[in-house]
C-alpha cells in the first residue's frame, strides 16, 4: 500500500524524507483516500472495517 500511497511522491520529486515525515504523509494520504478526513479532523477517531 505504501507504493500506492506515497512512494512515487517521495522518490520522483528528489526530496529527502525523515521517517516521521514519511509516516505522516502516509497517514494523511490514507485517511484522505479512505474518505475519513472529516471524521478524523472532527473527532480524532477512525472507523476500522475489513473489506472482502
Amino acid at each position: 500500500m505504501n507504493d500506492l500511497v506515497v512512494s512515487s511522491r517521495q522518490k520522483h520529486n528528489g526530496m529527502s524524507w525523515s521517517k516521521k515525515g514519511s509516516l505522516g504523509l502516509a497517514t494523511i494520504t490514507a485517511i484522505k483516500r479512505n474518505k475519513e478526513n472529516d471524521k478524523w479532523f472532527e473527532t480524532k477517531s477512525l472507523d476500522f472495517k475489513l473489506v472482502a
